[in-house]
């Protein structure tokens, strides 16, 4: 709680995966908002849900260009997500 604005949302995109959308937050603004989102996750307690059990995300960001549709917008963010994987997990990289 916290982490994002009230005019933010957050939507389930599949399995484990979710979009955030940040409507008027340059694409490093939202690499902020996703890193505190980040932090706040790893320092969380759930123990209720299983004893210490941690949650972590590595995150893609990509913002609007010019003509582009919402989908190549994602796309970009997807592989960003990945690349973000790569680079070892637990961390936001910017399309």
């Amino acid at each position: 709680a916290g982490s994002v604005r009230a005019q933010d949302l957050v939507a389930r995109w599949g399995g484990e995966e979710f979009l955030v959308f940040l409507p008027g937050a340059s694409a490093e603004q939202a690499r902020a908002v996703l890193e505190r989102v980040r932090r706040s996750m790893a320092e969380a307690a759930f123990d209720d849900i299983a004893t210490g059990l941690q949650v972590g995300f590595s995150a893609g960001v990509a913002a609007l260009r010019g003509s582009d549709t919402l989908q190549q917008a994602v796309e970009r963010a997807d592989q960003a997500m990945y690349a973000a994987k790569t680079a070892g997990r637990g961390r936001t990289a910017l399309a």
